[in-house]
């Protein structure tokens, strides 16, 4: 369902393929809704990978469900590709103890082992 969702999004808004990680991470923040756009932060842009934050109230913080945020994230992912990026959750609401997520950007094809993946992560 999420990945046909965000491929409906992708369809309805018709966003251009992305020349760099700044411009994934702008196209990928103006793709979530408006009324909402002051809950997705661009934190930092290096040179291969921008960092972001979602500040939405997730109902899955403090379950410990990291599984459940990899499956719920998909649609997040699924922009990505059709943007030509790709994307991982650094930190979820479901284990970190804060009260909102972190995510990583970069190009699609570029090496992602050195960003440690939330739902990777066992206690």
């Amino acid at each position: 369902m999420t990945k046909k969702n965000a491929k409906l999004n992708i369809q309805l808004n018709k966003p251009n393929q992305a020349n760099n990680v700044s411009d994934l991470a702008k196209t990928w923040k103006q793709l979530m809704p408006s009324d909402g756009q002051h809950l997705f932060k661009i934190t930092k842009v290096s040179n291969n990978t921008a960092y972001t934050e979602i500040h939405l109230h997730c109902p899955l913080r403090g379950t410990g469900n990291v599984e459940a945020c990899y499956k719920l994230m998909n649609y997040d992912r699924t922009l990505m590709e059709e943007i030509g990026g790709e994307l991982v959750v650094l930190e979820s609401q479901s284990n970190s103890g804060k009260n909102y997520c972190s995510l990583a950007i970069r190009k699609k094809g570029q090496n992602m082992n050195d960003l440690t993946h939330a739902h990777k992560i066992t206690s």
